[in-house]
């Protein structure tokens, strides 16, 4: 616009530009100015400031609208005072070094022709005499502004090129970041599935996780009873979708309850309360989880009867005591327990009873207000000699909906709050 109206004011105001021109002039540039270089660039310069367009669609659009035109009338009107065509190629020219790196070489080269080529036409119509015998100066001068666009283009294609570059590191950048990103959730996720949350968050910071005494924890152990018998008149994909559906729907409860899967093995199945961080209901949140698994298992044995289907009776053994938590490996981790806390409860699954909820006495003492329970007398369990052994009835009637012993209410939540 500057630059308009400075080529503006030149033919205005210098005496001996032709007077036809100076009649016509003043009505086409305001025109031009208007139209051109403020109206049809506007639309596309806010998409830009916007984000919404690129620059190179930004620059064609300016070049048809803007530059080119510019550069027809600059050619067209510097015909009627040729000894003034060098300023106006310095006008020309400079404008165009200010766009480097925005506009590519085919513009300034296109440009720089066109208004050479137009202000030769135009002087064949009004100083036929000069276009026949041109002056030094005119083809001097045409010929330095053709071969500074050229190098003006080149600059110009370099530092597109540059920025290209630039732009194709930081997209790419940005591209790798959101990928590292993207894996690092992955890989934390799959920690997250096998190492509780704060051991997750101890090896990220520490890079180890030592070994944790806990002074007081849970340990419950489920295993199907005849279980070998039945897998050999099962099909091998029919006893994988069997046992994942018992044990996804096992890994739902011990996550409501706030408890530690640790493993499974075989139809085996493993988990802790109390860990990683210590806590008092720990014995509490893992009889209630066995309760939960009585009762699935109680509705999948009906419907396994119903449809004169082999169904399998769970044992499930429960112990209470002191232990040592860790994560064990350097590439394939593993959280796990050790103690003979663990062992204890592996006992009283084994010495179990088929569909009920076998506990020992460490924890019927810390349930006892909570729950009622039976006694079995002591129990002889493997390499471990006698052991005082507890069968889990139910929730105590006064904590429990309707008095049934599966849910508990307001009462039982009381309690428990207190302890937590």
């Amino acid at each position: 616009m500057s630059g308009t109206l400075v080529l503006l004011g030149c033919f205005l105001f210098i005496p001996e530009l032709d007077e036809n021109a100076k009649q016509t002039l003043p009505v086409g540039f305001a025109i031009f100015s208007c139209v051109f270089v403020i109206l049809l660039p506007f639309y596309p310069t806010y998409r830009l400031v916007r984000g919404k367009s690129t620059l190179t669609s930004w620059s064609f659009w300016f070049f048809w609208t803007v530059v080119f035109p510019w550069a027809m009338i600059i050619g067209h009107f510097g015909a009627y005072m040729p000894e003034y065509l060098p300023i106006f190629y310095i006008l020309f020219v400079g404008g165009g070094g200010v766009g480097v790196g925005i506009m590519p070489k085919w513009t300034y080269i296109t440009n720089t022709i066109g208004m050479v080529v137009v202000f030769f036409i135009s002087l064949y119509f009004i100083h036929p005499e000069l276009f026949f015998s041109p002056p030094l100066y005119l083809l001097s001068s045409s010929a330095i502004v053709i071969l500074s666009s050229y190098w003006i283009g080149v600059a110009s294609d370099y530092y597109i090129l540059r920025n290209e570059v630039s732009a194709r590191t930081i997209r790419s950048s940005r591209r790798d970041k959101r990928l590292v990103a993207e894996e690092r959730l992955k890989s934390e996720k799959l920690l997250l599935n096998i190492l509780p949350v704060t051991v997750v968050e101890e090896l990220k910071l520490k890079g180890v996780s030592p070994p944790v005494h806990i002074d007081s924890a849970t340990v419950l152990f489920t295993d199907f009873e005849g279980f070998t018998k039945i897998a050999e008149t099962m099909p091998p994909n029919q006893l994988v979708k069997e046992l994942d559906y018992c044990f996804s729907y096992f890994d739902s409860l011990i996550e409501r309850h706030k408890l530690e899967k640790l493993k499974t093995i075989g139809d085996s199945y493993m988990c802790v309360g109390g860990i990683p961080t210590e806590n008092q209901t720990h014995a509490i949140d893992c009889v209630l989880t066995a309760l939960e698994i009585q009762t699935f298992m109680n509705r999948l044995k009906l419907e396994k009867q119903n449809k004169n289907l082999p169904y399998w009776q769970l044992r499930i053994g429960i112990h209470s005591g002191p232990l040592v938590a860790g994560v064990i490996g350097e590439k394939k981790f593993a959280y796990d327990v050790w103690g003979d806390t663990v062992n204890t409860a592996s006992r009283c699954e084994s010495s179990g009873i088929a569909g009920q909820i076998n506990i020992s006495l460490e924890t019927k003492n810390l349930v006892d207000d909570f729950f009622k329970c039976k006694s079995r007398g002591k129990v002889p369990a493997k390499h471990k000699g006698d052991i005082d052994m507890y069968i889990v009835e139910g929730i105590r009637p006064e904590l429990s909906e309707g008095g049934q012993g599966f849910t508990p209410n307001e009462r039982f939540y009381e309690l428990y709050n207190r302890l937590v």
